[in-house]
């Protein structure tokens, strides 16, 4: 094929290949968008935290959290940075924040409550604003299946430490006040709770869609709509008019000649050659799909007979001009017509069909379309054509 020992044509690669290295393209895009995600969250954190420490007042009471805590996080914070900037693995990154988000919240209520200041304080403090933070954060970010468990027992424990390091007789009113507070964080926790295992279920639920349409739509080998992902397609709102107005048959010449000869493998790699090259020949103003078989449909919007014609020409050529493995010689019979019947497309695809049995009567490796045909050969080939494929498989 033209190419460097070793290496293979992308396009004569199996179809899990491909399926692979869109996976792996779809994989690297979301770890991008999260990557972006944490330094945006970093940046706005340390810019807080900064914020916290340069508008600090003095005052009779020591703030643990802008005193002690906050110099340590935001030089770590900014060694995540650029780590993350750097291009070094997520997952590291997630499990640091998560564990210092964790710890600094306990931190932070452990020493507002060793230090026993009035619970009143806590309303101006914040120290349950972190904790909040790091069960949010552990919830969203941490993706091991324990990640609730841990989040409910960081709440837990910094709900209970106050209670724990409170001597004396604690004054009545601080007491209501703290249970106040604690209620309310509470209840914001569960309901965060609830959201993320809501959100779980939901992305889950939707891959488990995603993947039976893709199932039930789609073709394994080549990646290209099936029969059902066609009919779709041509019920789709994507086209002038509300549909296509053309279609093409495309078949591989001699299919059954290269498997019985080469294997099914270089079949399989055939057929997915075949596709790519379909789907750039069309691009994005149509849709390929693979019919059945050695076969492949397209559709087309806004072509007259002779557009259709040129289309098809062109198609062939192409098929003409790739270089194939094994010393084969892969060429196409295509067959079109222009859609007349709404909706169902089945006398449509009749023609189609017939022009396509017409082009492999002429020798193969060549186009016809119905509608450029006299009249005399259109009614011979309707009467004597093959039967049209099935629109409507169970």
């Amino acid at each position: 094929m033209g190419l460097p020992d070793g290496q293979q044509d992308p396009n004569t690669l199996p179809a899990t290949m491909h399926n692979r290295a869109e996976w792996s393209a779809l994989q690297a895009g979301s770890d991008t968008i999260r990557r972006r995600i944490y330094l945006l969250v970093l940046a706005i954190v340390m810019v807080t935290l900064a914020t916290s420490v340069a508008t600090r007042q003095p005052s009779g009471i020591p703030e643990f959290f802008v005193q002690v805590l906050i110099p340590p996080l935001l030089v770590l914070f900014g060694g995540l940075m650029a780590w993350l900037l750097l291009g070094r693995p997520l997952r590291t990154a997630e499990t640091v924040m998560v564990w210092v988000a964790g710890l600094a919240s306990l931190a932070n209520v452990t020493a507002f409550s060793v230090g026993q200041q009035p619970a009143t304080y806590y309303l101006n403090s914040g120290p349950y604003l972190s904790v909040l933070v790091a069960f949010t954060f552990l919830l969203l970010v941490h993706t091991r299946p324990r990640a609730g468990q841990l989040a409910l027992g960081l709440l837990a424990v910094s709900l209970a430490l106050p209670w724990m390091f409170r001597g004396g007789s604690p004054v009545l009113s601080e007491s209501l006040a703290l249970l106040r507070l604690q209620m309310n964080i509470t209840a914001t926790a569960l309901m965060i709770y609830l959201l993320s295992w809501y959100r779980t279920q939901h992305l889950s639920s939707l891959q488990r869609q995603q993947l039976l349409a893709a199932l039930a739509y789609s073709d394994p080998l080549t990646g290209l709509p099936n029969r059902r992902g066609l009919m779709l397609e041509a019920a789709g709102d994507r086209w002038p008019g509300g549909q296509p107005n053309a279609l093409l048959l495309v078949d591989v010449d001699h299919f059954k000649v290269i498997n019985d000869r080469h294997g099914h493998a270089v079949g399989d790699a055939v057929l997915v050659t075949a596709a790519g090259l379909l789907a750039r020949a069309t691009g994005r103003r149509g849709t390929v799909g693979r019919w059945g078989g050695d076969e492949f449909l397209v559709l087309l919007p806004g072509m007259d007979a002779a557009a259709v014609q040129h289309h098809a020409e062109s198609l062939v050529r192409t098929f003409q001009e790739q270089p194939w493995p094994h010393g084969l010689n892969v060429t196409v019979s295509v067959g079109g017509t222009q859609l007349q019947t709404p909706n169902t497309h089945d006398a449509d695809l009749a023609r189609a069909d017939a022009a396509l049995y017409h082009a492999k009567t002429l020798g193969r490796n060549c186009s016809a379309v119905y509608d450029q045909l006299d009249e005399q050969t259109r009614q011979q080939l309707l009467d004597g054509a093959r039967p049209a494929p099935d629109l409507h498989p169970a």
